[in-house]
């Protein structure tokens, strides 16, 4: 544990989170006693000089907050699988290997995608395409509510005698400039907070200290705070953040016909991220998001507690696409099991699905998941309703998919080409089915979008679990967003740390600000094809 800054005594340590993305998708489909992690709850540890006794507060619930140990189930998971299994009627479907494109279910598309509610023929800045989405009615809220939370904390506010027992309000600028300081730690990295303040000469620099002093940050840190939405659950002090970022996501942008969702993990503390995957303990959160080929993102879900349950996978995964079904479109999954229950299900609502599914998974045909195939060979079958399963092998591991709009129609005629050499010499020998394509296109886009993402940050360090989902909702989510709409609107390429660059300097208004550099800006992907 790293030393503690001044005022943690009113901060607290941050909850904890699972390390990198780079993992198995998540399980829904499970019929056999193989599915999710071995949990053991987090229990807050008593007052005295436990670090898990500063992450939660006493109105939190810190059960929701688990230890992943490993892929095997608990003793009562496996009972209560057992008698969901035997609850369930069996299912026995009719799978044909003669797979034809006369069964797949025809949707046409209904929607008018592309940007929306703004005027596309002037330009915008870098801060009012941010202020679409972190707007001045969220900012005040945040103003509101952190002042309300840090007056119940003391028992007088407004600095005099009492100086650090007392509490001077934040105001609107102050809470813009606060933010800006948040975009700007993320794109120059130090070790702890207290480096941008800090008079040594490997870390000396003006920036932070002519918005903030130290001790003024800190405490609006600290106090950082949005209010409460749904009392009963356990997210109710980050849903009123992410519900107001939800709608005003949805609100400028309609997609285009092929969504795209996936998981996406936050990581509280820096050290799980770098945590060896192999014996090491993963305390983490996931998330549900949505996102179309620009890496937009249109609607994100914080999952709880047993969201490795197929039934319960299967409700998020509706709950995130509502708004989005009976237009004709095409969901593709990205590292999320899904199942033939889900594929009907979005198909009744007159949708195309794609993506990965189990082994053993329900409904499935267990004559084609247990066939012997070679490198490269990619077999199928089908069942009256169009569904199609596949299973094909590469370096010697199966991989299993299900899609209710593709057949066999493009089989690879050759093994995949080894080397680029060969590819380009024989375009031929590397044909790959649009199946395989949309699968390969769904991680690309993903990788892209979570590469803009800042998981490492010295805040991590520093905060409560729902301010670290505030700060990746507003420094990654919504900052992605609004860099997609810049350059829609303006018809400018620009790269990411550019675009925060300009943002911090506008959210802090302050003229004449040293110029910065960034160790990633030649790392940096770029959203272009």
């Amino acid at each position: 544990m790293t030393n503690p800054v001044p005022l943690e005594q009113y901060q607290g340590d941050p909850g904890e989170s699972e390390s990198s993305s780079s993992e198995s998708p998540e399980p829904m489909d499970q019929d056999e006693n193989t599915g999710g992690g071995q949990r053991q709850a987090v229990s807050p540890i008593n007052s005295a000089g436990s670090d898990k006794s500063e992450i939660f507060e006493p109105d939190d619930q810190p059960e929701y907050f688990e230890v992943w140990s490993s892929d095997a189930t608990s003793e009562d998971e496996e009972e209560e699988e057992l008698e969901q299994k035997s609850a369930r009627p069996k299912r026995v479907d009719e799978w044909s290997e003669t797979m034809s494109k006369d069964r797949i279910t025809t949707l046409t598309y209904n929607g008018i995608p592309g940007i929306q509610l703004l005027d596309t023929e002037r330009k915008y800045t870098v801060l009012e395409c941010f202020k679409l989405f972190v707007d001045d009615a969220l900012i005040k809220l945040m103003v509101i509510e952190t002042n309300k939370h840090a007056r119940s904390k003391f028992v007088r506010y407004g600095y005099h005698e009492g100086f650090l027992s007392g509490w001077l309000d934040v105001d609107f600028k102050e809470m813009s400039q606060f933010l800006g300081l948040l975009i700007f730690m993320g794109f120059k990295r130090f070790p702890e907070t207290s480096c941008y303040w800090s008079t040594e000469r490997m870390y000396r620099m003006s920036v932070a200290c002519r918005i903030f002093t130290q001790t003024r940050f800190h405490r609006i840190l600290a106090f950082w705070h949005f209010g409460t939405e749904g009392s009963d659950t356990v997210l109710a002090k980050i849903n009123p953040l992410i519900s107001r970022l939800n709608t005003n996501y949805r609100k400028y942008k309609e997609p285009d016909q092929i969504l795209y969702v996936g998981r996406s993990t936050v990581c509280l503390r820096n050290k799980y991220i770098f945590e060896p995957s192999l014996g090491a303990v993963k305390k983490g959160s996931k998330i549900l998001k949505v996102i179309d080929q620009d890496g937009y993102t249109y609607k994100t879900k914080i999952l709880k507690t047993g969201a490795g349950r197929r039934e319960q996978t299967m409700a998020d995964v509706l709950q995130v696409l509502d708004g989005f079904l009976n237009q004709g479109r095409l969901i593709i999954f990205h590292n999320l099991w899904i199942g033939l229950d889900l594929a009907e299900k979005l198909l009744s609502c007159k949708c195309h699905s794609i993506g990965m599914i189990r082994k053993n998974s329900r409904g499935a045909s267990k004559e084609l998941l247990s066939r012997s195939i070679q490198d490269g060979d990619l077999v199928g079958v089908q069942n009256p309703q169009g569904i199609s399963i596949m299973k094909w092998q590469l370096s010697g591991v199966e991989y299993f998919g299900i899609s209710t709009c593709h057949s066999l129609e493009t089989p690879p005629q050759k093994k995949p080409a080894k080397s680029q050499s060969e590819s380009t010499t024989n375009p031929e020998e590397s044909q790959v089915p649009t199946f395989l394509r949309d699968i390969a296109l769904s991680e690309s886009i993903f990788d892209m979008h979570e590469k803009f993402n800042v998981n490492t940050s010295p805040v991590n360090e520093q905060v409560k679990w729902y301010q670290r989902f505030a700060y990746d909702a507003i420094v990654n989510t919504a900052t992605v967003n609004a860099l997609v709409l810049y350059k829609a609107l303006n018809n400018e390429t620009i790269k990411m740390w550019d675009f925060r660059d300009k943002l911090f300097r506008e959210l802090v208004d302050i003229k004449q600000l040293p110029s910065v550099s960034s160790d990633d800006e030649a790392e940096e992907p770029d959203l272009e094809d």
